[in-house]
Formats: C-alpha cells, structure tokens, sequence
C-alpha cells in the first residue's frame, strides 16, 4: 500500500487488472452460493407480489393539506350551485294586468325558462282570450 503512484495511466490500468486477476480465482463456498440464490429468490417473490396487485389497488400517498384544499374547493362549488333561499326582486310574483270584461273567460298561461344548473331565468304570466288561443 506503500507503493507510489503511477507514472502514467496505462501502468497504473496493468497494475488494477493483476489485482483484479487475483480475485477471480477465489470461488464462494456453497453455503454462500445457497444464502445469495435463497435472498435473490425472495427479493423476487417480494417483487412479483407488487407487480401482481391491480393498479387500482395500490395505495397512492397524497399529502393531508392537498387533500383538504380539494375538499374544500370541492365543497366550495358545490355550495356556490345551490340554489338562494332570498327573495329575488325578479322572484317577486307580478299581478297580471288588468284585462277589460271579454265576452269569453279568459285563459291563464304562465311560460317558465330554465338553464340548467341555474334554475328559473325568466318568467311570463299572460291571460290569453279566445281569439289569442286560436
């Protein structure tokens, strides 16, 4: 270990490749060839249970607050597609106009146009007469 460093790079490859030549001669016992094939074969027991589990499965970690920031995004717009309670000044049920005496009864007709997801846009309420209904 005392030995100097090498002069040059090709000396000192010569030098790695003789101590390495002297490894591969020494053969493992083969109660540790049986312990190395015995760990490998478990590793890949292990490994082919993970594969084998469905991908829908399989945990998935998600961190506390992202879950609790798309909850409450999730129950934000829930919330924002409710319907109010308040009253409306266009909710406010308008008195039909005044309609002078008609030889026939006249019809109440009301139209209600609805969006969904948003409810009552716009309503009409109109008394129709006999000539309007022909």
């Amino acid at each position: 270990m005392t030995d100097q460093p090498p002069s040059s790079a090709d000396e000192g490859d010569s030098r790695l490749m003789e101590k390495l030549a002297q490894l591969q001669g020494i053969e493992p016992t083969p109660s540790t060839k049986a312990a190395f094939h015995k760990l490998v074969a478990t590793k890949l027991i292990a490994n082919r249970h993970l594969h084998s589990v469905r991908w829908w499965r399989r945990s998935v970690r998600v961190p506390v607050p992202v879950c609790v920031a798309v909850g409450l995004t999730i129950c934000a717009l829930l919330f924002s597609r409710l319907p109010s309670t308040a009253e409306h000044p266009s909710s406010v049920p308008i008195a039909p106009p005044m309609i002078p005496a008609m030889t026939a009864e006249p019809t109440l007709r009301t139209t209600t146009t609805y969006m969904l997801g948003v409810g009552a846009l716009a309503t009409e309420t109109r008394y129709l007469s006999q000539e309007d209904r022909r």
